[in-house]
């Protein structure tokens, strides 16, 4: 059996690997991988082990959760599509079934004044 951090470690590893070769800019993967990495600390507080075991109501409390601590609409925004485009990862390369991300999980942030 596989240590499921190991597991959660590879397929990041394997997502931003894949930016990087279509010409990701730098910035925008470390975006990403911060903002997976807030995901990926939620889930182990949730004691939710991987990816498969992640839903839509798993979405919606991770939502409330980084509104709750006062992040702001935007980053809220970014870390939200960044679970989303990570997910779809996951599911086009077989290794979800299901892709809990693929409904309106993402408000649209308030224009900056």
């Amino acid at each position: 059996m596989s240590d499921p951090d190991a597991v959660v470690t590879a397929q990041i590893s394997e997502w931003l690997a894949l930016l990087k070769a279509r010409n990701y800019r730098p910035g925008s993967i470390r975006s990403f991988r911060r903002g997976l990495a807030a995901f990926v600390s939620f889930l182990i507080a949730e004691n939710i082990a991987g990816f498969r075991d992640v839903t839509a109501a798993t979405l919606s409390a991770y939502r409330r959760h980084l509104v709750d601590a006062g992040y702001s609409g935007h980053t809220i925004c970014f870390y939200l599509r960044a679970v989303r485009k990570f997910f779809v990862h996951l599911e086009e390369t077989g290794q979800i079934f299901m892709n809990p991300a693929a409904g309106p999980i993402i408000p649209r942030p308030a224009r900056r004044s």
